[in-house]
């Protein structure tokens, strides 16, 4: 079974040498969401984002750090060329495990026809009509769409309060097509190529080892634009196994190495990335009491490409 590739010993959580107790409490339940950003990447640089470790509830009824940080997966030594017609252990698991959370719900949270039902695409719609617009498309994917329910609903509010009749009439465009593999009505994988891909919350979901054969999947389904967006932050689903859902969390400048990497040849005309970080500590109190968010935007994009050679 795939599943004993991932079992490891149990052994106590260290960072940078000192043992993180579970049973942090006061000043930690104020400051949870911080620390467990800031110290899950150092336990992923740490090569400890594996390590298991006894499931305890801090006092008032919290998950501990300690926990949260177990719950994240393990990450591989090094970056390996899997592809899709061999992608990696982690990959093929992460697929059983979305198919079962798709008919099951998440345990903490939604339910099975609740979770994963594509309505974070909502903040997206505006940024992806421009992109239709500028390239004059007339088809989307919707890569990894989940349930795709918000393409079935009428008279949409947008977040600015625009009210549209639907997604399809809003971008402008005359087919929309969903696929992901963990919902059996869209798990078919397209064929041939659509004049835009959109693809939301979906790459930090994906194994690292795995990203660069799926962003090239991406690329080459698209004929004119590409439009995506990232979390660089844990997710608060936590998948059946004990991992957190954000099985990649890694910093814009790594993404946009990766997302030029794989562009450098694709033909079409532009793209858009959008990489959202927490921002913690002093910084995220400005930023929220400024803009009522305490999320940072990166993008990294091209707009009017010159054709590739």
């Amino acid at each position: 079974m795939v599943h004993h590739l991932f079992e490891q010993r149990a052994r106590p959580l260290q960072l940078g040498g000192n043992r993180i107790h579970e049973d942090l409490h006061g000043a930690y339940h104020a400051a949870e969401e911080r620390q467990c950003n800031r110290e899950a990447h150092a336990a992923r640089n740490s090569r400890l984002c594996g390590a298991a470790a006894v499931t305890r509830v801090a006092p008032g009824g919290a998950i501990s750090l300690a926990t949260r940080l177990a719950r994240l997966p393990p990450v591989p030594r090094a970056m390996s060329e899997y592809t899709r017609e061999n992608p990696s252990p982690r990959y093929k698991l992460l697929g059983e495990l979305y198919r079962q959370v798709h008919q099951q719900g998440i345990a903490s949270g939604a339910s099975g026809a609740q979770v994963f039902a594509g309505g974070s695409l909502r903040d997206h719609l505006a940024v992806v009509r421009q992109l239709a617009r500028h390239t004059d498309a007339a088809s989307v994917l919707d890569y990894g769409a989940g349930k795709g329910l918000l393409y079935g609903e009428r008279d949409l509010k947008l977040p600015d309060g625009t009210v549209i009749p639907s997604v399809r009439e809003y971008w402008g465009v005359r087919e929309i097509r969903l696929y992901d593999p963990g919902v059996p009505e869209h798990a078919t994988r397209p064929e041939g190529q659509f004049d835009g891909v959109v693809s939301t919350d979906v790459l930090e979901h994906i194994p690292e080892e795995d990203i660069d054969w799926v962003l090239a999947e991406c690329f080459g389904f698209a004929r004119r634009f590409l439009y995506m967006n990232i979390a660089s932050y844990p997710a608060k689903k936590i998948l059946p196994n004990g991992w957190n859902a954000h099985v990649t969390i890694e910093p814009p400048e790594w993404w946009r190495k990766r997302v030029e990497r794989v562009a450098a040849k694709w033909p079409g005309k532009a793209y858009v990335f959008e990489v959202t970080e927490k921002r913690s500590g002093l910084a995220g109190a400005i930023v929220r009491s400024v803009t009522g968010s305490k999320l940072k935007l990166t993008r990294i994009e091209q707009w009017d490409r010159p054709t590739a050679a």
